[in-house]
């Protein structure tokens, strides 16, 4: 399991490191990926699941079409990338 029972118990990160080639398929093991990248391959993944819905990213090419799902409601269509 991710957390082990017991007060002061060590966390082991295998059951969540197993998962993460589910949401970024390009992570390699052993590789070093930072936080910004798996946030960036979640959101996708939850944009692609959304869009899955309404015919896929194919059918939903435009910015104007994706502003319409829950995620581009909740980051107003757009995701920086940067901050400034």
């Amino acid at each position: 399991t991710a957390a082990s029972s017991g007060p002061g118990a060590a966390v082991n990160p295998k059951a969540i490191t197993r998962q993460v080639r589910r949401i970024a398929s390009h992570f390699t093991p052993g590789r070093q990926e930072d936080a910004h990248d798996l946030y960036l391959a979640m959101l996708a993944q939850m944009e692609g699941v959304l869009l899955h819905g309404l015919g896929g990213r194919e059918a939903h090419p435009d910015m104007r079409s994706r502003e319409t799902t829950f995620m581009g409601h909740c980051f107003l269509g757009y995701v920086r990338y940067q901050a400034l």
